[in-house]
């Protein structure tokens, strides 16, 4: 059985593993608890964009996490 520490560690070194925007993104949303407007404006892009920028992210994390060794 994997214990919490060790299961947060990993989805930290997970989202330190993708791209720059992708990273961003998650951090704002998920971590920061941002809304989605403030995350559209520190993009200069629009909402709907950065929710994209966000399903695409999470998608990935789900793939690599999905993946175990």
């Amino acid at each position: 059985v994997v214990s919490t520490n060790q299961e947060a560690q990993r989805v930290r070194d997970a989202v330190a593993q993708l791209p720059d925007d992708w990273r961003k993104v998650i951090q704002l949303r998920f971590f920061e608890e941002k809304p989605w407007s403030e995350i559209a404006q520190d993009f200069g892009r629009s909402e709907g964009a950065v929710k994209h920028l966000f399903v695409r992210a999470q998608h990935e994390l789900g793939e690599r996490l999905g993946a175990r060794s």
